[in-house]
């Protein structure tokens, strides 16, 4: 009787083609956003360093340069978002956000265009902030709050309430 060793590898490389094939809800990646993300933004508020906070600055500004255009907004956010994950120094992190890097990618455009420019930009400010001042609760809350009000934007539109988006204002 020959017997393998079953490691996450081997079924994680077998559910990856799934996962893309059939993809995920917007309220499922969401939903997995609010957990690994509020949890990253502390990580990131205890551990960013100075090339940290650069990456993260500079990815906000590029945003601000691409209010306007879905595609390079989405992408630009997304980079904000990985950009906490590698400011958490957790590499099982950095990974997974590696693995659904495309998934995510494809969600972020059709949230933004949902949500529009200024959501994303007034609290992605408001978690840099958190971050730089070490303010790991802060950093948390404003995460889950960025992601809840995202949420209820697209419940929002998928059940007819909104005729557009909505912006925050600061």
């Amino acid at each position: 009787t020959y017997v393998s060793e079953v490691l996450p590898e081997n079924y994680l490389n077998a559910l990856l083609p799934v996962l893309l094939i059939e993809g995920a809800s917007i309220n499922e990646m969401l939903e997995f956003r609010a957990m690994i993300e509020a949890e990253s933004a502390r990580l990131a508020s205890r551990r960013a360093n100075s090339e940290d906070l650069g990456r993260m600055s500079e990815v906000l500004a590029v945003m601000e340069k691409c209010k306007g255009n879905v595609s390079d907004f989405a992408a630009a956010d997304l980079n904000f978002h990985t950009a906490i994950a590698m400011a958490a120094h957790n590499s099982v992190i950095i990974k997974v956000n590696a693995i659904i890097h495309d998934m995510l990618k494809k969600t972020m455009e059709e949230i933004v265009g949902i949500t529009g420019y200024e959501d994303g930009l007034f609290y992605h400010r408001k978690i840099l902030e958190a971050i730089r001042n070490r303010d790991e609760e802060g950093a948390v809350s404003l995460m889950r709050e960025h992601i809840s009000v995202t949420v209820n934007k697209v419940n929002d539109l998928k059940a007819g309430k909104t005729g557009g988006t909505v912006s925050q204002s600061e």
